[in-house]
């Protein structure tokens, strides 16, 4: 079902647009603690606000009604890999993602997030060079 493994990638972290849209000023203190104290957002998110933003983009598609299988897949992207009781696709691609985002850099709202994918850094290395010269590839015949 790729409609609704993109949703869920899309709806990661919609928790931090959520902070940032409606807490802005805990989200200045969050940026704050993350420089100060070098932690990951979750972490600074959980101790400014009580609360991290997994928690709220979870919280956020109960709210929406969205199916159990998305909020099921989210919940688990909350968890490290021991705490897990599944492991989908989805959740094993959403993990790649993230550790090429981190690895790579790209990640800039969260530099101190450790990605729970469990792939040696050089095949997340080796799919990153990958699947950055796809998509500076797409981005050139679009523009």
């Amino acid at each position: 079902d790729t409609e609704s493994a993109y949703l869920c990638g899309l709806l990661r972290n919609v928790g931090v647009l959520a902070i940032r849209q409606f807490l802005p000023k805990e989200f200045f203190q969050i940026y704050e603690m993350i420089g100060k104290k070098n932690v990951p957002f979750k972490n600074a998110s959980k101790e400014t606000i009580g609360i991290d933003h997994r928690e709220i983009t979870h919280l956020l598609c109960m709210r929406w009604n969205l199916p159990d299988k998305i909020i099921r897949v989210l919940s688990e992207l909350e968890k490290n890999e021991e705490e897990r009781e599944t492991v989908s696709d989805v959740t094993s691609a959403i993990d790649l993602a993230d550790a090429i985002l981190s690895i790579k850099g790209i990640n800039e709202w969260d530099p101190f997030y450790k990605p729970v994918c469990a792939v040696e850094d050089e095949v997340i290395m080796e799919k990153a060079d990958k699947t950055m010269a796809q998509v500076e590839k797409m981005q050139q015949q679009l523009w």
